[in-house]
């Protein structure tokens, strides 16, 4: 039993998640937050909860009902995160009508809830919006004004660069040697 050797379930009652975030740009650090945080209690060497986990991230299309189908290798670690993201302060964000909608399914259908598959609903619904911003957001970064003349306005214009830079992917985010040729420009 894979779950057995890689996983102590008993000290699963610790795991806490952040609350379900209300935007794209809160997504991205939600979903790094719930990552670190479920992954930490895996055992194994091999680190075989990081592949299982990932699926809820990045299931798309006829890949996502599979998740409401299966629980893999970690069923008791998937009941645990489904009942970390049914509490009530769950409930009341803009996923808790969804959520109510998929438990009161598997109640119908006499299935068991799965946490990977409402991890999913989450990513799949801020994917499509972080996707649709993260070009806007790069085009802000070079479109950003020097910074002025004193060290309060230098303050500010870097904080807009981090904020900026934290919003894209890091996929998306342009060459370091460019970004230093820009900041040079702006500040010189």
């Amino acid at each position: 039993d894979l779950e057995k050797t890689s996983l102590r379930t008993k000290d699963l009652h610790h795991l806490k998640l952040p609350a379900i975030p209300e935007s794209a740009a809160q997504y991205r650090t939600w979903r790094n937050s719930v990552r670190t945080a479920i992954l930490a209690f895996d055992t194994s060497m091999e680190g075989h909860l990081g592949p299982w986990l990932s699926k809820a991230f990045v299931a798309r299309g006829s890949d996502s009902p599979e998740l409401a189908r299966d629980s893999g290798n970690f069923p008791r670690c998937d009941r645990v995160i489904a009942s970390l993201l049914c509490r009530q302060e769950s409930l009341r964000s803009s996923f808790g009508l969804k959520i109510q909608s998929y438990v009161e399914r598997c109640e119908m259908n006499g299935e068991n809830t799965r946490g990977r598959y409402i991890l999913n609903l989450i990513s799949t619904e801020f994917d499509t919006a972080n996707v649709s911003t993260s070009i806007t957001t790069s085009l802000e970064l070079f479109q950003l004004p020097s910074p002025q003349e004193s060290v309060s306005g230098l303050r500010h214009w870097h904080d807009k660069v981090t904020y900026i830079l934290s919003q894209l992917a890091i996929h998306q985010r342009p060459a370091d040697d460019m970004l230093s040729h820009w900041a040079y420009n702006s500040l010189k």
